[in-house]
């Protein structure tokens, strides 16, 4: 009996690489200002099944109708859906990464040159805004409840550190309201 391993891995390799030049000819075609609207339409349909379960319970074959979004660029809706919807898959992608990650940022992690950390500060524009609601309604969740704090706000301190020119760094001596 013939050895088909070669010949079988042959064939995967290729599929990979035409499926691979596809994905990359569909990158091409999608103009890097797509993805703002794209992204307000994505939003505009998660956010309230996102408001109903967890990030992991969005299936986007089942939450997300591309053929159902409005789009204002003329290009943008000239794109094929299979584009729109490849791009708006990696968006998800990202945004799920992310969420998993926000809860545990910090100013040294940000100041590592290649975590993903500094990736998410440099690319928070990717962020949906029901992904980022939803990040911190998981940190108000999880702040203690029924006890009672007293605030003292001292109004002629801070007129008269005002009035001193000085800035104030910590908001120590800025009332707002």
């Amino acid at each position: 009996m013939p050895d088909l391993t070669l010949q079988k891995n042959s064939q995967l390799l290729k599929q990979t690489e035409e499926e691979w030049d596809e994905v990359v000819d569909n990158d091409k075609k999608f103009d890097r200002e797509f993805g703002k609207e794209l992204m307000q339409q994505m939003d505009k349909q998660l956010a309230p099944k996102l408001g109903e379960t967890d990030i992991s319970g969005i299936d986007l074959d089942k939450h997300l109708k591309i053929s159902e979004m409005t789009f204002q660029d003329k290009a943008l809706k000239k794109l094929p859906e299979k584009i729109k919807k490849q791009r708006a898959a990696l968006y998800w992608a990202f945004n799920t990464k992310c969420f998993e990650v926000l809860p545990y940022r910090s100013g040294a992690l940000r100041k590592l040159e290649h975590s993903f950390a500094a990736l998410v500060a440099q690319a928070k524009g990717s962020l949906l805004g029901c992904t980022k609601n939803k990040v911190i309604q998981k940190e108000i969740e999880r702040l203690p409840t029924g006890s009672r704090r007293t605030v003292t706000i001292k109004r002629n301190a801070a007129s008269r550190f005002k009035d001193s020119g000085k800035c104030d760094h910590t908001g120590e001596y800025t009332i707002f309201g």
